[in-house]
């Protein structure tokens, strides 16, 4: 999700040792390699791979323009020169050529690393997403909404949810349960998502006192089992995950939460 620079890529340039590229390695006898003219060595690499050496691979690393982490596990939208390539996270494989990357979710093609930054969006309304799908307690009656996906046992998400209190007039805050961890956050998402009184089922989660609260017989798991299979679909892999105003997306804690509101909204009305 982050975007690394030019120097970033080069921790993969180890990855293409001779030890592990035999069929690109050079002879032990070769000669000193001559340094070929910019755009030489992807034109090799790209489109004729067989021509290329260790040297040229390197090179193409080494001169990469920018590189994005796309959400898709394990591929990212690289820049050299003028072509755009996927890459895979060790920088093995890459699909060169004439492809087309859509963001079918948001009808749009991802042309640029610019175009890749707006991947980070999740816009649930826009997919079709409505609150009785979701396993979540509303904290809050702030008009502005925030989704964040939580475990009723990570401690990262507490510490998100102890900074909510002060911001609770501004924000509508959706807790969305997504237990992770282990077994007991399955029982306590169960408990909280299952007790009739959400008053009584937000404080408890807030306390984090879940004996307090019991699973009845006949309880509709519906929406928890419907958001386990959400966070897979939106390849939600850690919690805290947070969708802001704007509908970009957030991973993990902060110390200031009220600063990544305000920030995020401010980008919001710029953009506008």
């Amino acid at each position: 999700m982050r975007i690394f620079s030019p120097a970033g890529a080069l921790g993969l340039v180890a990855l293409f040792s001779s030890a592990m590229v035999p069929a690109l390695a050079e002879s032990a006898k070769a000669p000193p390699v001559v340094p070929v003219e910019a755009g030489d060595w992807a034109g090799k690499v790209l489109d004729r791979p067989q021509d290329a050496t260790t040297h040229d691979v390197r090179a193409l690393l080494k001169n990469l323009d920018s590189f994005k982490r796309l959400p898709i596990a394990g591929l990212n939208l690289a820049k050299a020169g003028d072509r755009m390539v996927l890459m895979s996270d060790n920088g093995r494989f890459a699909v060169i050529g004439n492809f087309r990357l859509l963001d079918v979710w948001n009808a749009r093609e991802v042309k640029t690393i610019a175009d890749a930054e707006d991947l980070n969006r999740l816009d649930l309304k826009k997919i079709g997403i409505k609150d009785e799908d979701l396993a979540m307690l509303a904290y809050g009656q702030g008009k502005t909404v925030v989704t964040v996906f939580i475990d009723p046992m990570c401690k990262y998400c507490h510490h998100l949810i102890g900074q909510m209190g002060a911001l609770k007039d501004q924000y509508t805050f959706r807790l969305v349960m997504a237990p992770v961890i282990g077994e007991e956050s399955v029982r306590n998402a169960r408990k909280l998502v299952c007790e009739p009184d959400k008053a009584k089922a937000l404080q408890s989660l807030i306390g984090q006192n879940y004996d307090g609260i019991k699973e009845p017989p006949n309880c509709n798991l519906g929406p928890l089992q419907k958001t386990l299979l959400m966070t897979k679909f939106f390849g939600i892999d850690g919690v805290p995950f947070l969708v802001l105003p704007s509908t970009k997306t957030y991973r993990g804690g902060t110390n200031n939460l009220k600063e990544l509101l305000e920030n995020d909204i401010k980008s919001l009305a710029e953009a506008k």
